[in-house]
């Protein structure tokens, strides 16, 4: 029974009989019953109305609170990033070091005795102070290129060539760099040919010929007093 039909069975409450109420749906019959209760003297329409406006000024009181189960796939989610942040730290702990960065460790430029700081103003530099200078403080390219026209100048100064090397090495022209170690393999001046092996060996690091790197830092072991102990420890880290 919708609104409308309701209202007129309100209308001819009175002139039901007895039997038109048995034959009434049971829920319109208790609902029509229970109209003779409210508001006596008080027209049925203005019941309902009154009704409507109670109704609709509860409802904005009322706050209705849902309880949702999240979903599975969500609570996988959250688990599986809780398990990344456990991991991403254990990975770049456990991986092997680069051999880029495994340079970047061990790489430090050997201090000249060519260069020694005037303690007079009115001393003039030498072409070797000037190309130390910029050795000192890692002007490595300009050092490079300042060694490099002092070494025909110098013939009784071999190990130049050694430290044109390292500037050269240090400036990230890595490949010039190795051809002018090897030649420093058979100048045994200040003990450049050990030292060479050693510097060979970051060379490829820098490179990133692990074939090479070990092979030199093998032969750093041998013949290299100075950086024995940081070979032995380059090549377990890198075998």
């Amino acid at each position: 029974m919708n609104r409308e039909e309701f209202l007129k069975s309100l209308d001819q409450l009175k002139g039901l009989s007895k039997e038109d109420l048995e034959n009434m749906d049971p829920l319109d019959r208790e609902a029509l019953e229970g109209y003779q209760y409210l508001d006596k003297g008080a027209e049925h329409a203005q019941v309902l109305q009154r009704l409507d406006r109670r109704f609709q000024a509860k409802l904005p009181e009322k706050k209705v609170v849902t309880k949702t189960k999240q979903p599975r796939i969500l609570l996988l989610r959250r688990l599986a990033a809780a398990v990344l942040i456990l991991l991403i730290p254990a990975y770049f702990l456990l991986r092997p070091a680069s051999t880029s960065s495994l340079y970047q460790e061990h790489f430090e430029a050997p201090r000249s005795t060519y260069f020694q700081v005037s303690r007079s103003a009115a001393t003039e530099k030498t072409d070797l102070d000037v190309a130390f200078q910029a050795y000192a403080t890692e002007d490595y390219q300009q050092a490079a290129s300042l060694i490099n026209d002092l070494i025909a100048q110098h013939p009784d100064k071999p190990d130049l060539k050694f430290y044109q090397a390292i500037s050269l090495l240090a400036s990230d022209q890595v490949e010039d760099a190795i051809d002018l170690f090897k030649d420093c393999l058979d100048i045994s001046y200040q003990d450049t040919d050990q030292k060479s092996s050693w510097y060979l060996a970051l060379s490829y690091l820098k490179q990133g010929d692990k074939e090479q790197a070990l092979f030199w830092l093998s032969k750093t072991v041998e013949v290299d007093d100075e950086h024995r102990s940081e070979a032995d420890e380059l090549l377990a880290k890198l075998q």
